[in-house]
């Protein structure tokens, strides 16, 4: 859906989409969140609505549809 490169260059955050197979009830958006110097990947956020604005607020944290996330605790709605 989207990538976008932390203030710093260091990371890149991509968004997917996870499309619900029946019925569209399990639809999620994910966040990956790569370190461009190691390589490493992690999910960062998987939110149930459409993804209408992200930006990084700074190198360590990152605004979802007005939820801000941490980079180093991950957010999934489901938990």
């Amino acid at each position: 859906v989207d990538s976008i490169l932390s203030p710093d260059g260091a990371k890149r955050l991509t968004i997917y989409y996870n499309g619900g197979l029946i019925l569209y009830t399990d639809m999620t958006y994910v966040g990956v969140l790569e370190d461009l110097t190691t390589g490493e990947e992690k999910n960062l956020f998987v939110v149930p609505t459409h993804v209408k604005n992200v930006k990084w607020l700074s190198n360590e944290k990152i605004s979802v549809n007005d939820l801000d996330i941490p980079i180093n605790r991950p957010y999934d709605f489901r938990e």
